[in-house]
């Protein structure tokens, strides 16, 4: 029996052909997105382009399994594909160190495969994915998982409903490259300073995010606790900072601009402050930061380790344990400081704190089998044209309850959706094209002379602006790939999408008008829903766990 029997078998023969003579795009390769292609170098699919801007940690190490310890630094896509390869000779794979938004990956690009998979980690890049599978009406899997639970979701441009058919709920993933590296909000620094005191004062992990940290003093013979919690200081929020500071490619994704370190010298002196000093409910200064931080290190050490250096009794964090919390608090606060984020009360740091649970690798494997076999599938049997088609159903999966795997008939495409309700038309225009040349050819096409145009935002046209009509699309901001709102003098609405080629007048495909959509919430008939997760009060977004943390509500 060969590699292949099984899928041949599974898919027939003629079936298993498609699949190897398919294209796949797989945006992500992270958690989820190592697994997809360990299963896709598995099953044969024939030709799969892969996508990830990150760069391989040594955190990603003992869940994303196509990595290993000499690949720390390497761009994820590059070394996945290598391991793919090293699965399965016979399938080509071309990978992409890169931003899934940047211009070359346009229609065009999108539309040379037969299915796009989704395993990313935020919510924004997720659904520039999902409108680009719609402009380029190419199906799109959208794999996630959140803990202990995960979903796949197949998407049919205007058949299904789409990612954005309703407002997401906060994300509720922590990326650990983001918790590591480019911290943005509070959310992100507790967690640092929670693995921060698993790692000092808690058992040895190699999991954990921070356990490549170089922490000598903390083991030495007879060592002075306050000289510890100085040196502690120094390294985290001064020297650390500092490499950080200078480190050119963070520099291109700081979102409040390079980071500061704290002002300390090396022969500055910190006064402790005693922990039950400290209130709940007020925002500590820098300097209060940094005394409570040493008074609580000197506390958990002389817990933790004895006079040999030895961690002798290690601790586990308490969010109700005041030491600890305080330690938690003023290093996470001290790391907002540096990273320009407004530091917060100990009481909110207390409520962050206590509702972070690790993320589980098991949901990875099941969901992007999931999401192989349906991708299989809708490329054996091609797009499915009703919403009752098996293909559709939007699978969970969750380790709690008499069912672990369960499957849900999806909504249909949502007409007040401002994404999937309007079918763009396709625009085909040049790089020398002008503003006056579309206004020329939408009047002549929609028989109006009182069009307005709007793109990015920006109201582009109204009938006044003559000295507009000359600039060219792409000076106006108006990319390959880039969609233009252009509304008639009726109100109905229309929705372009720029598709550029070398040479030629504007020309539109067929022009579909859309009446403007309601903004009454109490419209029933066009309320925005999603289909909720099974056993739960309220509807779930799950995002894929990219060596991730979830951040579940208290």
């Amino acid at each position: 029996m060969t590699r292949t029997s099984t899928y041949k078998r599974l898919y027939g023969k003629d079936g298993y052909q498609k699949i190897r003579d398919s294209r796949i795009f797989v945006v992500g390769a992270g958690g989820i997105g190592c697994e997809l292609l360990k299963n896709i170098a598995v099953v044969g699919f024939g030709h799969v382009e892969l996508i990830d801007l990150d760069t391989i940690d040594v955190t990603n190490l003992n869940r994303q399994f196509l990595f290993k310890r000499k690949h720390v630094g390497q761009p994820k896509a590059v070394v996945a594909k290598e391991a793919a390869l090293a699965l399965n000779k016979d399938m080509t794979i071309v990978a992409h160190h890169a931003n899934v938004k940047d211009d070359k990956f346009n229609i065009a690009f999108y539309r040379q495969f037969n299915v796009v998979i989704n395993a990313l980690d935020n919510a924004d890049a997720r659904k520039h994915v999902n409108r680009m599978c719609l402009l380029s009406n190419v199906p799109l899997i959208d794999a996630g998982t959140n803990g202990l639970r995960g979903n796949v979701i197949t998407i049919i441009p205007y058949l299904t409903e789409c990612y954005e058919c309703a407002a997401k709920p906060p994300p509720k993933t922590l990326p650990i490259c983001t918790i590591r590296s480019v911290p943005s909000k509070p959310e992100h620094c507790i967690a640092w300073a929670k693995y921060l005191y698993q790692r000092v004062f808690g058992e040895t992990d190699d999991t954990n995010v921070l356990s490549d940290i170089t922490l000598a003093s903390l083991y030495e013979k007879d060592a002075d606790p306050t000289a510890v919690a100085h040196a502690l200081v120094r390294k985290l929020f001064r020297d650390d900072v500092i490499a950080a500071r200078d480190t050119v490619e963070s520099n291109m994704v700081w979102s409040f601009g390079p980071p500061r370190p704290v002002e300390l010298g090396d022969d500055d002196v910190i006064k402790p402050v005693e922990i039950t000093t400290l209130s709940d409910t007020e925002v500590l200064a820098e300097e209060m930061n940094m005394r409570a931080f040493v008074e609580a290190v000197c506390v958990l050490y002389r817990m933790a380790f004895n006079h040999t250096g030895e961690k002798a009794s290690p601790l586990s964090f308490d969010k109700d344990e005041p030491v600890g919390m305080a330690f938690v608090a003023a290093a996470a606060n001290l790391r907002m400081i540096c990273y320009k984020i407004d530091p917060i009360t100990i009481f909110d740091a207390r409520s962050i704190a206590g509702s972070i649970v690790p993320a589980v690798s098991t949901t990875n494997s099941m969901v992007s089998g999931l999401a192989i076999h349906r991708a299989a599938t809708l490329i054996t049997k091609g797009k499915p044209t009703s919403l009752d088609d098996p293909v559709l159903r939007t699978n969970y999966v969750t380790f709690f309850g008499a069912k672990p795997l369960q499957a849900i008939i999806p909504l249909g495409a949502n007409p007040a959706c401002q994404v999937c309700g309007r079918k763009a038309t396709g625009m085909h225009c040049t790089a020398t094209s002008t503003l006056g040349d579309l206004v020329d050819v939408l009047e002549k096409k929609l028989e109006d002379d009182d069009v307005a145009i709007e793109a990015g935002g920006t109201l582009l046209w109204t009938g006044d602006e003559t000295a507009a009509r000359k600039r060219t699309l792409v000076d106006l901001g108006i990319a390959d790939s880039h969609t233009i709102n252009v509304t008639d003098s009726d109100d109905k609405e229309y929705v372009l999408v720029a598709l550029y080629r070398s040479h030629g007048p504007i020309e539109l495909d067929e022009m579909i008008g859309y009446d403007p959509a309601p903004l009454d919430d109490d419209d029933e008939g066009l309320e925005m829903k999603r289909q909720p997760e099974p056993g739960s009060d309220s509807d779930v977004e799950l995002e894929e766990s990219d060596g991730e943390i979830e951040v579940i509500e208290l």
